[in-house]
């Protein structure tokens, strides 16, 4: 069972997604914010992280950019989630190699596809 950690700081974002993925068989950790977030991809190394991009503290970017210093979570796909898409935030993200940028509100049919695609492209 593939593990997703969810960093939001909406709880009601974290408590939706966090059902959506756990009924369709995903293990699911959680975190308020960008550090404790981190810490739990360094400490658990989840299968995917889902970040969203505008946080307090380290937003989705800094996160990405610390998963993505070389060791053990260099590797884990993240998708970014933003209630404020924008082509230049899209084309930030990709270039720092995040798997897929889902806009909210998003359907749960469409949370789960992005992490199944993400989890197949994994490399």
């Amino acid at each position: 069972m593939p593990t997703i950690l969810v960093i939001d700081d909406d709880a009601t974002v974290r408590t939706m997604v966090d059902t959506i993925l756990t009924a369709h068989g995903y293990a699911v950790l959680t975190a308020a914010d960008g550090e404790t977030g981190l810490a739990l991809a360094r400490t658990r190394l989840p299968d995917l992280v889902l970040s969203d991009l505008s946080m307090e503290g380290l937003d989705g970017f800094d996160v990405l950019l610390r998963l993505r210093a070389p060791g053990t979570t260099s590797r884990i796909p993240i998708i970014f989630t933003t209630g404020q898409p924008n082509f230049q935030g899209l084309m930030q993200g990709m270039k720092l190699s995040a798997s897929e940028y889902l806009a909210k509100p998003f359907t749960p049919e469409g949370l789960v596809a992005a992490v199944q695609q993400a989890l197949t492209a994994k490399p």
